[in-house]
């Protein structure tokens, strides 16, 4: 029988998750239990909870991914902050835009831009939980403006064990609104999904084998995600008392910079479904979907999706 993320709860994968950290040298546990993980952001407790990210939840915590991957060069420089307290480390940039992110948020929610250090203690204090900040890149610029790409994918498992993940050979280009300005704080210059709020009928750019870049982009993706895989996937191996099949869909945002150095910004639990990737979510059905409701082999059509 066919369940789907949501009909699964979390229970001990929170637990296997932080033994697993602990392995990879992470000293500082973020849920305390003594205090009822009050240590956190309010809504720790609900997310936790919350059966849509019971298992991949740590794939769309930005703070996890940066200890688990096994490439760090695949992450963007990261400092932790939690309650206007670092971490570990001060960042030392000078002259820069900083990124500060709630980690417990995906897409852009939570997303802010901030020059200073005193700035940024002052936003988590007020705010009150874990953020990571993140230095500004000398990023890719595509019409001199500011880009990234979107890769919808799907994490897949007929039995908790044994787990594929493909992703969809075609994407997005979300392009900021503004020409590329490194002195100017508008999130119109620096953050691609403003487009998208700004005006939601506006034209995807599709980031198929027609645009200039394609070639060296999605090779390094693929590497990308098959490090995503080798990294973490013991975890979801770890916790498997459920033998149902199951599927993830999630949206993986890259960005480059001017070298086409690779980075992965975050990884989207619940990605917005546009239409000019419907091809994609009609293979999910056909094929996917289909097959795991029958328990027969799932066939990846090579020219829709890539398997890592």
């Amino acid at each position: 029988m066919l369940f789907f993320a949501k009909t699964f709860k979390s229970n001990n994968f929170i637990i296997v998750l932080e033994q697993e950290l602990k392995k990879n040298g992470w000293k500082e546990l973020i849920y305390n239990k003594k205090k009822n993980l009050n240590y956190c952001s309010n809504d720790i407790n609900s997310m936790i909870k919350n059966i849509d990210r019971s298992r991949n939840y740590f794939w769309s915590n930005k703070y996890y991914l940066y200890y688990l991957l096994k490439n760090k060069s695949y992450t963007l420089i990261t400092y932790e902050l939690i309650n206007g307290n670092w971490l570990t480390k001060i960042p030392k940039e000078k002259d820069t835009i900083f990124f500060v992110k709630d980690a417990y948020k995906d897409a852009d929610r939570g997303n802010i831009l901030l020059k200073d250090i005193k700035s940024i203690e002052n936003h988590s204090l007020k705010n009150k939980g874990l953020f990571v900040v993140q230095p500004n890149i000398d990023c890719l610029l595509y019409q001199k403006k500011k880009i990234d790409i979107r890769i919808l994918g799907s994490l897949i498992s007929k039995n908790h064990i044994d787990y594929d993940l493909c992703i969809y050979k075609k994407g997005l280009i979300r392009q900021c609104r503004k020409e590329y300005n490194t002195s100017d704080l508008q999130s119109s210059m620096h953050i691609t999904t403003e487009a998208y709020h700004y005006n939601r009928n506006m034209v995807q750019n599709l980031f198929d084998d027609n645009f200039v870049y394609y070639d060296v982009m999605i090779k390094k993706i693929i590497d990308l995600c098959k490090d995503l895989m080798e990294s973490t996937i013991h975890i979801f191996k770890n916790y498997s008392k459920y033998n149902n099949s199951i599927i993830w869909n999630i949206g993986f945002d890259f960005i480059f910079d001017k070298d086409f150095n690779i980075y992965l910004i975050e990884i989207n639990h619940n990605p917005r479904y546009h239409k000019c990737l419907y091809k994609y979510f009609e293979f999910l059905a056909k094929n996917v979907y289909t097959s795991l409701a029958k328990n027969e082999t799932i066939i990846y059509d090579k020219s829709i999706v890539i398997k890592i």
